[in-house]
């Protein structure tokens, strides 16, 4: 009876609770739906101008509407109903990708998040003869009479609709509230945890250079532009204040070079410059003997030298944590000289480089501790992401008499192998649509797994993620861990909650609050520290692993919760007749079983399994971590083959 049972346990939770953006989204001009609160702004604006103005709540990482769904698409257009009946087309936030790629290619439109980011849209419902085939119709607009999508020219002005989605909320930060509060001739974007200004002044490079100060309290410099995304998000800022071009952090320290293409340093006022190789270059650029780089219109190849005293407008960014450059003292004595080092390990991200200098006057020497980054470690994963490591060395000057050893520091960073991992099936499903659709979602074993800025213990996480329609994350699968790990490291340092804890005096997986039995030994936790998270750090003084599951007393109170929707842990199947699904790595052993549905529940409790064989006339089980929707060859390897046997029927996840 309890065997027959075990595919309809573990049903996901109703949603009961209420949110606070829930609870917030009331107005005339503004709905909740599904997870997102949308908000319509009447007053007409250029798309740039409108993708920077999404700033109704703090702490969602406001953009523009993504229109994923014939859901989605309904409530925006009872929105612009309800709101104004001469409202017709609103901005959305679909931009195309690469203007040197055709415009009929659906991939090459992308939904942009705040940060430069996009997915691809597999939902698109475009008007009849749309899209235009001129890619200077860059953007694009919901029309609600045709109930469809147009594209537009984004200097075109028009109203918008600003999405605030649940699952990027993030805690509001004093950074972020100074940063929007701010108002013209500044023009602020709040970006990742930096506060991005231009500042619509013309000065000169050593003006502007010095000239970030207008956030009292924090450290700012000239934009450090290293990726296509900070120059999305450049660029936008640009278009906002109609600059013909503006001035970034970035020059060549040798004066005398007459190489425009090498030499280039991401560089602030107190800082040690720090090498850069991401110059998209304009057209006619770069010119020898113009040291410092502005940009221009022609994204995404907008790069161009300036002369050092051409007066532009310039654009700073401030970060919540900041890097300074510390100066040693050292006492002395009468009758003996003691020389004490301390050095900072520098605050980093996972793509600045930071070399601090220390300096000291032991005995009149100028003494200089140097520091350089060795080469970054292979990625950790064989298959999709991973994690990868580089530790900081430091040498003393010669002419030194420095004898305390700087503490080393290690840098860790998300990373891509390009290869498929066997557990990434083909199959489409709707919460594996949806899951695809949000940015810093993975989707993975039948569930959609996303992290939660939620503050409190472990069981305040749990009833969190019941309210979105899930539950604190089981990580039913081996390469999860790195998985995860590195898909949250990308935006910061991550410690948060999982469902793992010590029941019984075992660990198990708490699933709707029950215990279910736990997929791979982890050694049991010190006493008063029952319950497990999952950590991935961006920098450690000491060498760690990375990412990790680590013990942490349950009534501790964290900010982050990693959650899981799927619709039941003991996932429903397709059933293929006459087939059997040869694993070629590793196949698992065959057991008797009482019926389909207890060969299901063996199935549930295997790291990874898909699927399973099942013979009814005998009762043979065996389970498999391959199914026909993966790929049969992955890197050359052949992972399984299907036989056709009339006694056998494969079951498979769906």
């Amino acid at each position: 009876m309890l065997l027959s049972l075990a595919m309809l346990l573990f049903i996901s939770p109703t949603v009961t609770a209420i949110t606070d953006l829930q609870t917030q989204c009331t107005g005339t001009d503004r709905v909740y739906s599904g997870t997102s609160c949308y908000v319509i702004v009447g007053t007409t604006k250029k798309q740039d101008v409108a993708k920077t103005s999404c700033n109704h709540y703090l702490g969602y990482a406001g953009h523009l509407v993504h229109i994923r769904s014939t859901g989605i698409q309904a409530a925006v257009k009872q929105l612009m109903n309800s709101y104004s009946s001469t409202i017709t087309n609103v901005w959305t936030g679909m931009e195309l990708i690469n203007s040197s790629v055709s415009t009929n290619v659906n991939t090459n439109w992308g939904n942009y998040y705040r940060n430069g980011t996009f997915v691809s849209p597999t939902y698109l419902s475009w008007a009849p003869n749309q899209p235009s085939p001129y890619t200077s119709m860059n953007r694009v607009l919901y029309y609600s009479t045709t109930d469809g999508m147009f594209t537009a020219a984004a200097s075109k002005t028009y109203p918008f609709v600003c999405e605030y989605e649940e699952a990027l909320k993030q805690p509001v930060t004093d950074l972020e509230t100074k940063c929007v509060a701010l108002t013209s001739p500044l023009y602020p974007w709040f970006v990742d945890d930096v506060c991005y200004l231009l500042h619509d002044s013309d000065k000169n490079f050593p003006d502007a250079k010095v000239g970030c100060n207008a956030l009292n309290g924090y450290n700012g410099h000239l934009a450090h532009v290293r990726t296509i995304n900070e120059l999305w998000v450049a660029e936008a800022l640009r278009s906002v204040a109609g600059a013909s071009q503006l001035r970034i952090g970035i020059e060549q320290t040798d004066l005398s070079s007459t190489d425009g293409y090498n030499g280039w340093y991401l560089t602030t006022p107190t800082d040690q410059p720090v090498p850069t190789t991401y110059l998209p270059w304009a057209i006619n650029n770069p010119i020898a003997g113009e040291p410092t780089i502005g940009i221009k219109a022609g994204y995404p190849k907008s790069f161009e030298t300036l002369l050092p005293p051409t007066k532009t407008p310039f654009i700073c960014q401030y970060a919540s944590v900041t890097t300074t450059t510390t100066t040693m003292t050292t006492p002395t004595t009468t009758e003996t000289t003691t020389t004490t080092t301390t050095t900072t390990t520098p605050t980093t991200t996972a793509t600045t480089t930071t070399t601090p200098t220390v300096t000291s006057t032991a005995a009149g020497a100028n003494c200089t501790v140097t520091s350089a980054w060795t080469t970054w470690s292979a990625c950790s994963q064989s298959c999709d992401k991973g994690i990868r490591s580089r530790e900081i060395m430091f040498n003393n000057s010669e002419n030194c008499n420095i004898t305390t050893t700087p503490t080393p520091a290690y840098q860790y960073e998300s990373c891509a192998t390009g290869v498929q991992c066997k557990s990434s099936s083909t199959k489409m499903t709707l919460l594996k649509s949806e899951c695809m659709g949000k940015v810093g979602s993975h989707f993975a074993y039948s569930s959609c797994y996303f992290l939660a800025n939620i503050s409190g213990t472990q069981a305040d996480a749990s009833d969190y993620c019941v309210t979105q329609g899930g539950q604190l994350a089981s990580l039913f699968g081996e390469d999860l861990v790195s998985q995860l790990g590195s898909l949250f490291l990308q935006s910061s340092s991550v410690q948060a909650w999982i469902g793992l804890k010590v029941t019984g005096g075992k660990l198990k997986w708490m699933v709707d609050n029950k215990p279910h039995a736990l997929f791979k030994n982890i050694s049991t936790p010190p006493t008063g520290s029952e319950c497990y998270v999952l950590v991935s750090d961006r920098s450690s003084q000491n060498k760690k692993e990375n990412p990790r599951l680590s013990p942490m007393d349950c009534s501790a109170s964290l900010q982050q919760a990693i959650c899981m929707k799927s619709d039941h842990i003991y996932s429903s199947y397709s059933i293929k007749k006459g087939k059997k699904v040869i694993e070629a790595e590793s196949p698992e052993s065959a057991s008797i079983e009482v019926d389909f549905n207890a060969c299901g529940a063996r199935c549930s409790e295997i790291i990874g399994c898909v699927g399973f064989n099942f013979n009814p006339s005998g009762g043979s089980c065996i389970p498999t971590k391959v199914s026909p929707a993966m790929p049969s060859v992955i890197d050359g390897v052949t992972t399984y083959t299907v036989q056709i046997e009339s006694s056998w029927n494969f079951y498979e996840r769906i």
